[in-house]
């Protein structure tokens, strides 16, 4: 067994008397890949919030065993704005480095290592607006990965990604996983994808439904996560099979 890397107890969250989230528990482990799935207003990016530190005032335990790397849902972008796609992903250097301090050799090394470890070192020296959807969340895990997270954190990283470009992310993540030893949660709405590249999958909607392998999950369990959206899950799968002539 993997060494436990998240600990959620007894989560909850609301807002007035509506509430966001009710009482969440889970583990994940070390070299797990959980997929985050529910409909919307589920609570999933409240939860995320929650465990990366944006969101204080909830009731329950959250405890996690080493640094977080975390790729935000829709990341700002600025097409126009003239940095260096070296640059940005050196922005995830600054937690240790400091934001005035001057790069050294072996940081610009660092930064270097970690765009040819995500597949666009090609691309270092590209206007960062200039990137394709792809391009850009590769990017942004790259910047992620500068602290060398053991548990990698992602709110619904396909965003204005193709369809290929997914597989090939998702690809990706999973190599990472068993590369670098961590843990990574992500929420997804392409449930079809997070079927076929995520070891574990939970079910939100409130409070936590399912929690088990991708392959084990029931239509009765997914039920009562998505009620009356279940043909979202299956609208979902069935495209992925299209799409990869499954």
């Amino acid at each position: 067994m993997e060494s436990r890397i998240l600990r959620v107890e007894n989560l909850s969250y609301k807002i007035g008397s509506h509430w966001i989230l009710r009482n969440v528990s889970f583990n994940m482990f070390r070299r797990e890949f959980v997929g985050i799935i529910g409909p919307n207003g589920a609570g999933k990016t409240t939860l995320i919030k929650a465990i990366v530190g944006d969101l204080n005032d909830y009731s329950g335990k959250i405890s996690v065993s080493g640094k977080i790397g975390y790729l935000s849902q829709n990341p700002e972008r600025q097409r126009d704005f003239p940095i260096r796609v070296r640059e940005v992903a050196g922005m995830g250097l600054y937690g240790e480095r400091g934001i005035l301090k001057s790069f050294r050799k072996s940081d610009w090394r660092r930064v270097e290592e970690l765009l040819e470890t995500v597949g666009i070192l090609d691309l270092k020296d590209r206007k960062a607006g200039t990137l394709s959807g792809g391009e850009y969340q590769r990017l942004m895990l790259a910047r992620a990965l500068a602290s060398n997270p053991e548990l990698l954190i992602l709110d619904e990283p396909e965003a204005g990604v193709d369809e290929m470009g997914k597989a090939s992310f998702y690809r990706l993540l999973d190599s990472l996983k068993n590369e670098k030893n961590m843990g990574i949660l992500m929420v997804s709405h392409d449930i079809g994808m997070v079927f076929e590249a995520c070891d574990t999958v939970m079910c939100i909607n409130k409070t936590l439904h399912c929690h088990t392998a991708a392959d084990r999950i029931t239509p009765e369990e997914l039920q009562l996560a998505f009620s009356g959206d279940l043909d979202l899950f299956i609208r979902s799968r069935d495209h992925f099979e299209r799409e990869h002539n499954i």
